[in-house]
């Protein structure tokens, strides 16, 4: 679809008051997914591997996740609200 279609708008995001924040269009989705799937696989990730995305929603999990299923990747989302907000760091216990 995004060769066919370009600049048909697929996702538009908007801010805590209803404003568009960003729109991407399948052109900006295809190349996007395209790059983050290549930067998988060169990063020695397989068709059938697991991907953790720490995003919050919006349009870099889109992405994120989309180049996940062109490098054959089950990405997963893993974040979490607390009152202040959309947390995607998590405390990591080590020796």
């Amino acid at each position: 679809m995004w060769k066919r279609s370009p600049e048909r708008s697929l996702f538009t995001f908007v801010d805590e008051h209803g404003r568009d924040e960003e729109t991407i269009t399948a052109a900006a989705l295809g190349e996007a997914a395209a790059a983050i799937g290549g930067a998988l696989r060169g990063w020695g990730f397989q068709p059938g591997d697991r991907a953790l995305l720490v995003h919050p929603p919006g349009a870099d999990f889109v992405r994120a996740l989309l180049g996940c299923l062109a490098a054959g990747v089950a990405g997963s989302r893993c974040t979490r609200r607390t009152p202040c907000g959309w947390v995607t760091t998590w405390p990591v216990s080590g020796p």
